[in-house]
């Protein structure tokens, strides 16, 4: 499975269940990525990607291939093979973290930085599982 996260400075992922912040850049540079491709996320994550993912799947049965868009719930860590992580290159209150550990096994095989909406700096990576 292949795992989106949005991290802050300190690897925060949510407040409380909510989401710390959010770019629409980011939404359209995500669908750049997978464009048709099957993105899971649950119904909280829908209510505000639906505007560039409106065919995304509010169910939670991702496969190998699918991409699993997190925000708050949480998937099966041992089942991702690539992790495509947005950074917001800010501090945000966070009440879960992303446990950086989870990488150790990974490569980094792209990173780029671009502009959003309400954000100067953007910072894109992905990382795959190293065989």
């Amino acid at each position: 499975m292949k795992v989106v996260l949005f991290l802050d400075n300190n690897n925060g992922m949510n407040f409380f269940g909510k989401r710390q912040s959010q770019d629409i850049e980011v939404r359209k540079h995500l669908k750049s990525i997978i464009g048709d491709t099957k993105l899971y996320m649950d119904n909280y994550s829908y209510s505000l990607f639906k505007d560039v993912f409106p065919e995304a799947i509010t169910s939670f049965n991702p496969q190998d291939d699918d991409y699993y868009l997190v925000e708050t719930t949480l998937p099966d860590w041992s089942k991702v093979n690539e992790y495509f992580i947005y950074y917001w290159n800010r501090v945000y209150p966070a009440s879960n973290k992303f446990d950086e550990e989870k990488i150790k096994s990974f490569k980094e095989v792209e990173r780029i930085e671009f502009a959003g909406k309400s954000h100067d700096k953007i910072t894109f990576v992905r990382y795959q599982k190293e065989v």
